[in-house]
């Protein structure tokens, strides 16, 4: 029989990152399903991830295509995969293309966003004996591109697989910025370094480091002249 569910209290709010950590530790199954609470998974999505992850036993994580309502335009994508920018900015693979319009096919992607991420334990394991699957500093935001690149870094694959779909009622979207709290602001700004710190390797990513320095000085001045409460994010980096 199906385990009865099992609620983890953090009193302390250790974030995302933290409750998503405490929860994994709790299971035994061969695979774990992060999701946010704001997703609503198609009927198929964890049959088509699942089947992903049991036909190749190299991939670490399988996720499917998330979508959302735009009050203009109706449903469009909000994310297929990660992709990273020259200047080591990862962002939503197609976010903001018309669903109707979206023709993307399953493949590898050096990352799937966390909202509905379905993971090998094993995989879990192999990047993190102690047990700290998502990394408590990153508090949200961020977390799951962190253990997107430990994936990788590892040897384990992370596979889109476009016909799982569910939809995701982002609460950060791009013309939204100004109503994310100002806390939730600074950790992203944080996380941002503490990605670099981690996975940034001079030797290997040299050729990135021109394009690293011309955003970070854009995002400087943007943050100073439009949001300047936010650069404490600095300090917390």
């Amino acid at each position: 029989l199906p385990e009865a569910p099992r609620l983890v209290e953090r009193p302390d709010n250790p974030g995302f990152a933290g409750g998503a950590t405490a929860a994994l530790a709790l299971g035994e199954a061969p695979f774990a399903l992060l999701l946010n609470p704001d997703v609503e998974l198609g009927e198929d999505y964890l049959a088509r991830t699942r089947a992903a992850l049991e036909a190749d036993a190299g991939l670490g994580a399988a996720g499917g295509l998330l979508w959302r309502e735009d009050a203009e335009r109706g449903p469009v994508v909000d994310s297929a995969g990660f992709h990273r920018q020259p200047w080591w900015r990862i962002v939503d693979r197609d976010a903001g293309e018309s669903l109707a319009a979206w023709t993307g096919e399953d493949g590898e992607r050096p990352g799937l966003c966390g909202a509905a991420l379905l993971l090998r334990r094993a995989a879990l394991r192999a990047i993190a004996p102690d047990g700290r699957v998502l990394d408590e500093r990153y508090w949200m935001y961020k977390e799951d591109q962190d253990l997107a690149l430990r994936l990788g870094e590892a040897g384990w694959g992370s596979r889109f697989v476009a016909g799982a779909r569910a939809r995701h009622d982002r609460g950060w979207r791009p013309q939204g910025r100004s109503r994310v709290a100002l806390r939730l602001r600074r950790h992203s700004l944080k996380n941002r370094y503490l990605l670099l710190a981690r996975h940034f390797r001079l030797r290997r990513d040299w050729l990135s480091l021109p394009a690293i320095l011309g955003f970070e000085v854009v995002q400087a001045t943007v943050l100073l002249l439009f949001e300047p409460k936010t650069v404490l994010g600095y300090a917390w980096a």
